[in-house]
């Protein structure tokens, strides 16, 4: 889905030629994920087992960051709040916190979320409008990179590596018929 998303994010803005601007600011993008991907390797193996859910200053700074984080790539295209969950290790956390309705934890998560929303929207405006193609070559950057921490590796027999392969195609078709109907 997310590769098939890819030539729709191309298109959105008309004059996407290369100059060493859009190199740099895709390469910043991809970086940023990356540094999450690899900075961070065992993160989405782990599953909240055994978490307490208790909301001191430094868990609540913990959540809030987080929660900007999440909040903030939701509205990027490609890249999802829960994406971002698991490439900095919070993703089982908030949903044991979900599962148990942990109140304050939440609250004090979506306040995250509602902050990393606002403030990264802002910013994407204020960068659309400055620099709209090196803010597209910015979100390419990330869209791309976000393929490498969610590839799961090859399965181990051919029949099951030929239909992943079949699946990741209709997928990638869908999302890419999707995105032609803008």
């Amino acid at each position: 889905l997310i590769a098939g998303s890819i030539p729709a994010i191309y298109k959105t803005h008309p004059h996407m030629e290369l100059n060493w601007r859009s190199v740099v600011t895709f390469a910043l993008g991809a970086a940023i994920l990356m540094y999450f991907a690899l900075a961070f390797p065992e993160v989405s193996k782990s599953e909240g087992v055994g978490v307490e859910l208790v909301v001191n200053a430094h868990q609540a700074v913990k959540l809030i960051g987080a929660g900007i984080l999440a909040g903030g790539s939701m509205i990027v295209p490609g890249i999802s709040g829960s994406f971002m969950l698991v490439l900095i290790g919070q993703y089982h956390i908030v949903i044991k916190a979900v599962k148990e309705f942990h109140i304050l934890f939440l609250a004090v998560f979506g306040i995250g979320v509602a902050f990393g929303i606002w403030s990264f929207a802002k910013i994407i405006d204020i960068f659309l409008k400055r620099f709209p193609k090196e803010t597209f070559y910015f979100i390419l950057g990330l869209v791309i990179a976000s393929l490498y921490p969610i590839f799961p590796g090859l399965p181990p027999s051919a029949g099951k590596i030929l239909l992943s392969f079949f699946i990741m195609f209709l997928a990638g078709m869908l999302s890419y018929r999707l995105g032609e109907k803008r």
